[in-house]
């Protein structure tokens, strides 16, 4: 890290950084007064994540993002001086991006032109999202399985990620590939940043974990926004119809 101080400091994926976090680099390295903060992020995506039960139990400083806290004030959301919202989503196809938009309930984002050479007419119905409706967590982990040997004829391990609610799952699946799979199997956070083609979401919840979707719609948008052809999601349809904003409804349509 350079010594001397910045006169202008930009933070990407700021969305996920704690408010205290941004102080404290603005104190060590910040210039003076006149220095320029620049937040780069998605509100709509998962915040700050820690382990600590005492911070996430009240409304701490490390809950939350300051670039969260900004967008909410009426002085930023007034003033295209303060904050730049970028509307157009080339990184997905449409069908997902107005999944994600149906989560929230001020829809801004509109699908640009993806270029996409994925036709799944041949192997697959013509919508991006397929739901598979399971009844126990073992047969959710052979049909997880079963549908990545499926993806793996038309894609690269590489462009396959699947989205893993607990990290004994995500060991399991792991070891079923084998070591040399390229294939990346995690918990949802630990997507932000990357985007695959085709993503799996594996959702192995029960109806009472399920009610933190209901109140935490970025979890749900976090996840289907990896996928830029394909999401395929595995789990208990009623358990499914808890998600917000009538989510699941519009995703069955799409």
């Amino acid at each position: 890290m350079c010594e001397e101080p910045f006169s202008r400091i930009f933070i990407e994926e700021a969305g996920e950084a704690p408010e205290l976090n941004i102080w404290k680099f603005l104190a060590d390295h910040g210039k003076d007064r006149s220095t320029r903060l620049v937040l780069c992020g998605d509100t709509t995506l998962l915040g700050p994540q820690n382990n600590v039960e005492q911070l996430n139990k009240y409304n701490s400083a490390y809950k939350k993002s300051m670039l969260q806290r900004l967008v909410e004030t009426p002085q930023f959301e007034s003033d295209p001086r303060l904050m730049i919202r970028l509307t157009t989503n080339y990184r997905s196809h449409e069908s997902i991006v107005k999944v994600m938009d149906a989560l929230f309930k001020d829809p801004v984002v509109a699908s640009g032109k993806y270029a996409d050479d994925f036709d799944l007419s041949t192997s697959q119905p013509s919508s991006r999202f397929i739901f598979h409706n399971v009844k126990s967590e073992n047969q959710e982990m052979k049909i997880v399985f079963d549908y990545f040997k499926k993806l793996q004829s038309l894609f690269a391990d590489s462009d396959i990620g699947i989205i893993a609610t607990y990290k004994s799952q995500a060991t399991l699946l792991k070891q079923s590939l084998g070591s040399e799979s390229e294939v990346m199997i995690d918990a949802v956070h630990q997507f932000r940043g990357t985007e695959r083609r085709a993503v799996i979401i594996s959702c192995t919840l029960d109806y009472d974990n399920l009610i933190y979707l209901k109140i935490d719609p970025e979890w749900f948008n976090m996840a289907i926004s990896r996928a830029q052809s394909l999401v395929i999601i595995v789990g208990r349809a009623t358990a499914m119809n808890v998600l917000p904003e009538g989510a699941f409804s519009f995703l069955r349509k799409h």
